[in-house]
């Protein structure tokens, strides 16, 4: 058995198996990003450590925006209905894919940022925008595989 097939076959990961998965991915991605919100906090004796730069900021938070977009949370998807309401029917499969493609891009632009512009933030910048691509891209998998087994 290869493992396209294997994965596409439904029964590898298992329910189990998945939700640990999806567990384990989404608290390593937090990891960093706490570290990086730790970092942002300016500290109680001033030193000469390096603050981070206001645009380093805004990255993290675009990042985190990144990570609270991909839990898998109902209230997000009653949010999301909430923001399309004054949206066209026609417009919100396009507004969300829009939407979701901005997104992506950030965690790219964040990622690249990390590495060109080395400072206080840089190496937690990095790891969660790697960790947070990484739950976009395999959260849609664990989550199927998860409820395939509550649809049996």
């Amino acid at each position: 058995m290869t493992l396209h097939s294997a994965l596409s076959s439904g029964d590898f990961p298992g329910p189990l198996t998945s939700f640990l998965l999806l567990s384990a991915l989404l608290f390593g991605a937090a990891i960093p990003l706490a570290i990086a919100w730790a970092r942002v906090i300016p500290p109680d004796e001033p030193d000469e450590t390096p603050r981070p730069r206001g645009f380093a900021i805004v990255m993290l938070a675009l990042v985190s925006l990144n990570y609270v977009a991909k839990l898998p949370l109902p209230v997000l998807e009653a949010v999301e209905r909430g923001l399309l309401k004054p949206f066209p029917v026609a417009w919100v499969p396009w507004v969300i894919l829009a939407g979701r493609g901005i997104l992506i891009v950030m965690l790219a632009a964040s990622a690249i940022y990390a590495v060109l512009r080395p400072g206080a933030l840089s190496q937690p910048l990095l790891w969660a925008s790697v960790l947070v691509a990484v739950v976009w891209l395999v959260s849609p998998f664990l989550l199927q595989a998860m409820l395939a087994a509550l649809m049996i």
